[in-house]
């Protein structure tokens, strides 16, 4: 074996070692949280009149790690799938949707969304859609099966934190073909993000990695032994 094949042999065991012991960070910070605010109202949705609150990323703050809603129960909910989603935004409001990161059975307040990783690019409007997907009708005895509903609290437009916070409250009809705005309210919303991933090494298994490499250049080494002592 030649000095240079050992050489990118070593290489190529050292990157596939260190991969395997490589993690992705995943913590977050506040990108825009409005949600100590005292709670000036409500707005409720349904599986046809959706809600969506704005966030903008920030040129460092680019992936979403979670999310979370003041969404509560006033008595409307009778079960079947809360979605929320990310759509892309303009000043007009949500405009194509993104990517889903929640759907399932409303069950407390607030709707905290962890364990998240979604890419955004930087510098650019996003909103955070609220939908009923699908909400099961509620009884009502004297009008017949109502459409069954959730609320997302309502906080005026200050105080906030995160570079990323945008005032702004979208009510869409129509299952989002068109949404109205309604200047100085603001739902209440935290959203969290941070850097894109870069791998780190988990120094528990670094070790273990770089004794590995170690042992089959020993291995390598005593082979190229026998085969000179042979020749």
């Amino acid at each position: 074996m030649t000095l240079r094949f050992r050489s990118v042999a070593i290489a190529a065991l050292t990157v596939f070692a260190l991969a395997g012991a490589a993690t992705p960070s995943f913590a977050g910070t506040v990108l825009s949280s409005n949600m100590n605010v005292a709670t000036r109202g409500e707005f409720s949705f349904d599986n046809t009149n959706w809600l969506a609150a704005p966030f903008r990323t920030t040129s460092e703050l680019t992936r979403v790690t979670d999310v979370s809603l003041d969404v509560s129960d006033s008595g409307q909910y009778a079960g079947g799938n809360l979605s929320v989603e990310i759509w892309t935004a303009s000043n007009a409001g949500p405009t194509a949707f993104m990517q889903s990161i929640l759907t399932s059975p409303f069950s407390s307040t607030p709707v905290a969304i962890t364990g998240l990783s979604v890419m955004l690019q930087p510098n650019t409007d996003y909103a955070v859609v609220a939908r009923g997907n699908v909400f099961n009708d509620v009884p009502d005895f004297m009008f017949g099966p109502q459409p069954g509903s959730l609320r997302w609290s309502v906080a005026e437009n200050s105080p906030h934190t995160g570079n990323g916070f945008v005032s702004g409250l979208w009510e869409g009809s129509n299952s989002g073909s068109s949404w109205s705005s309604y200047p100085g309210l603001t739902l209440k919303m935290s959203v969290f993000a941070a850097p894109t991933a870069v791998p780190e090494i988990d120094p528990a298994t670094g070790g273990s990695a770089l004794s590995l490499v170690a042992g089959v250049l020993a291995m390598i080494e005593q082979r190229r032994r026998r085969a000179t002592l042979v020749a």
